[in-house]
């Protein structure tokens, strides 16, 4: 056998030519150099001076500052830089918008690329949630000006407020203010909104309808949170999202036109307001007739129906009145399980006995004792 002769080091390689590589070297730029070489925010913040991106410049430095004393003091555990990817990919887009805003017909490129900001900082929401909330206020506020002057991008500066508005949802004044200017751009338009859930039932509505849904439902909730403080103030929010709900076709949603009623007739009651209460409470005594008894939605509107139709009977001195339509509203919360709405009718009833005197206090006792019996670890308030 033949011995196997050794390979020689080197043999079918591409020899190697430093002039040929040092040719096809790429140099790196400044900047790139700078931000080898600087903290990253440092260079960053000084290539915006550079192109005269002040703005952005000015929000990139608030950003820093709010991130750092969000770290110093644990509140957050990971920052930007350490996701180049995250960092980059806004800055760019920031610094972009800017740059288009400033130019003749830039402003739909502008607002597209703040949306752009939005959803960047939404996919990263997990690793930095502050961010987005920070985000979206600046994106609202630049929005705002490009709205005196909008030329073509009305319906993405829409979309933007719309976005706002769901990122500040745990402040309902601003998440409120965000869909004012979103119904400002959308009424009176043909946009449309895909609706729904994701690969079922989505259908198609109107931009402006499904803000104003947005704006009532905030606006209602503003006033529930109001109520026991300032009954008044709420009635007038109510008031409110009547207001927008009459520039909409209101037969598209028709329980909602009701539960609103329903609830500036609560607020009135609590203002101690009983005959503006009761008058609001027959203007939708038609369109009750229209709930269908077989859907729970419909069933609970019509038991708070008949249940403030009795504490407006009881207000009023009608008390036997008020005690048909407090067992009409026990019947229908009792058959469909309502127990917010039982506790507050047999609290109703039990009020109207006590009123009735004292052939009565026996009746209202057994309405308390039902109370204790059925909800015995529930609080009760009025």
């Amino acid at each position: 056998m033949l011995p196997v002769r050794a390979r020689i080091l080197g043999a079918g390689r591409r020899k190697f030519n430093k002039k040929d590589y040092l040719a096809n070297l790429s140099m790196p730029s400044y900047r790139e150099c700078r931000r080898l070489t600087s903290p990253i925010y440092v260079a960053l913040m000084q290539e915006l001076l550079e192109d005269g991106c002040f703005t952005t410049a000015k929000h990139f430095n608030a950003l820093v500052i709010k991130e750092e004393q969000l770290f110093h003091s644990a509140l957050i555990s990971r920052r930007a830089f350490t996701q180049p990817e995250f960092l980059l990919c806004l800055y760019d887009n920031c610094k972009m918008a800017e740059k288009s805003g400033k130019q003749k017909n830039g402003q739909l490129l502008c607002a597209r690329l703040l949306l752009q900001c939005i959803l960047i900082c939404e996919k990263y929401r997990k690793e930095f949630h502050w961010v987005l909330g920070e985000i979206a206020r600046i994106m609202a506020g630049i929005c705002e000006h490009l709205m005196a002057y909008p030329n073509g991008s009305e319906e993405t500066l829409c979309q933007i407020f719309q976005r706002c508005a769901q990122i500040a949802a745990k402040d309902i004044s601003e998440a409120m203010k965000y869909l004012k200017l979103a119904f400002k751009l959308a009424e009176g338009t043909n946009w449309t909104t895909l609706v729904g859930t994701r690969g079922k039932d989505q259908v198609l509505k109107l931009t402006s309808a499904v803000i104003a849904e947005s704006l009532i439902e905030l606006t209602v909730k503003l006033a529930r949170n109001a109520v026991h403080k300032e009954p008044d103030q709420a009635a007038e929010l109510a008031e409110e999202a009547l207001v927008i709900l009459s520039n909409g076709n209101w037969n598209e949603n028709k329980l909602l036109f009701i539960n609103v009623y329903l609830d500036l007739a609560s607020f009135l009651i609590k203002g101690g307001k009983y005959r503006q209460a009761s008058s609001t409470i027959n203007h939708i005594s038609q369109s009750m007739l229209s709930c269908s008894p077989n859907d729970k939605n419909h069933v609970e509107a019509l038991s708070r129906y008949s249940c403030l139709k009795g504490q407006c009977y009881n207000r009023t001195d009608q008390k036997y009145l008020a005690l048909m339509s407090h067992y009409e509203s026990l019947r229908l919360s009792t058959e469909h399980d309502m127990k917010h709405l039982q506790i507050e009718v047999l609290l109703d009833a039990a009020d109207v006995y006590i009123t009735l005197g004292i052939s009565q206090s026996r009746m209202a006792k057994k309405c308390l004792k039902q109370l204790g019996v059925q909800f015995g670890d529930h609080q009760f308030t009025r």
